[in-house]
């Protein structure tokens, strides 16, 4: 597991992979089945707890709708009485920890969220972007999960609708996890998806040039850039997004092993398989898939003097648009 230090503490990102898919209600006494989950679950609440936050918001981005959800949570002694959206009807609680979280499991589907104080949210993504977008004045901080269609459509808009108020030089943004283009290609002669490939670059090289690289015809997306750039067209300074460069698709543990669970580089190595006459499901089950788990915490706090420098992989889109 590894946490990353986003704008001087006001989020902290803690991303690993898991044996879990989807963690809903836990039944008290615990079932069998449910001792995975038990154990994935205490670890999430004690990350949560340790960094200050006491609840945690778990919407569905299963649907890939690029909307932002803003809770307005009602409290009393500190603690949440009521999530502040009806779509959040599950309370998940464990008997080790004081933290509870509200899922909203096949009802709140959402992309991304504003999250209040003191409050966290996980996700399971794959390849996608994970976003955080700050306003270091007024503290406001949201949490996004990226995917390729809805970063390209609807739902950077919907992120900056959320910060209307914000002057966008107090606006930071991290684009972080994903995958790295030289493994996210979309060629414009695949059996299938050929012509819907060449339509969806060309117009990313009409309207985002710098998200496509090499050659156009390869169809090689830069997720990041992508909404580094739809970013930059509301406004955001260049210096106030960052990149984090570590790749699903390709980063490895120390043993060896493939260090995140990656939905391309399974389909490819499917379709490896395939064409060897090797007997192969056209996917891989749910319940046979490591997941990434991805945790942000909206600690309540900032740091004006953070610097990118002093965390490890990350570089501001100033500085890499020079090289490019």
């Amino acid at each position: 597991m590894k946490i990353m230090d986003v704008f001087g503490g006001i989020t902290n990102i803690i991303r690993g992979t898991v044996s879990v898919t989807r963690l809903g209600p836990v039944r008290e006494p615990y079932p069998h089945g449910d001792l995975l989950q038990q154990a994935v679950l205490r670890w999430i609440f004690e990350m949560v707890e340790k960094a200050g936050a006491t609840e945690i918001y778990a919407p569905d981005p299963i649907k890939e709708n690029g909307l932002v959800i803003e809770p307005r949570p009602i409290r009393k002694s500190g603690r949440i009485v009521d999530p502040g959206y009806p779509e959040f009807d599950q309370l998940i609680t464990i008997p080790e920890s004081t933290v509870r979280c509200f899922r909203g499991m096949d009802k709140a589907y959402a992309d991304g969220i504003i999250l209040p104080d003191k409050t966290a949210i996980f996700m399971f993504p794959a390849d996608c972007l994970t976003i955080n977008v700050v306003d270091v004045v007024l503290g406001k901080s949201s949490f996004e999960h990226g995917p390729r269609e809805s970063t390209r459509r609807n739902l950077i808009p919907a992120v900056m609708e959320k910060f209307r108020d914000s002057k966008k030089e107090n606006l930071r943004v991290m684009l972080c996890f994903g995958i790295q283009p030289e493994h996210f290609d979309h060629p414009f002669n695949h059996p299938v998806f050929g012509s819907h490939n060449q339509e969806m670059v060309e117009e990313i090289l009409e309207r985002w040039p710098k998200a496509i690289v090499g050659n156009p015809k390869e169809g090689k997306i830069w997720l990041h850039m992508l909404a580094a750039q739809r970013f930059m067209e509301y406004g955001v300074p260049a210096e106030n997004i960052f990149f984090d460069d570590m790749d699903t698709y390709a980063e490895r543990r120390p043993n060896g092993q493939f260090a995140y669970w990656s939905a391309r580089r399974d389909r490819k190595e499917r379709e490896k398989r395939q064409k060897s006459d090797e007997w192969t499901p056209l996917e891989t089950p749910a319940l046979q898939r490591p997941r990434n788990l991805v945790i942000s915490i909206n600690r309540g706090s900032f740091s004006p003097k953070w610097d990118w420098r002093t965390v490890p992989g990350i570089h501001p889109v100033s500085e890499i648009m020079k090289t490019i």
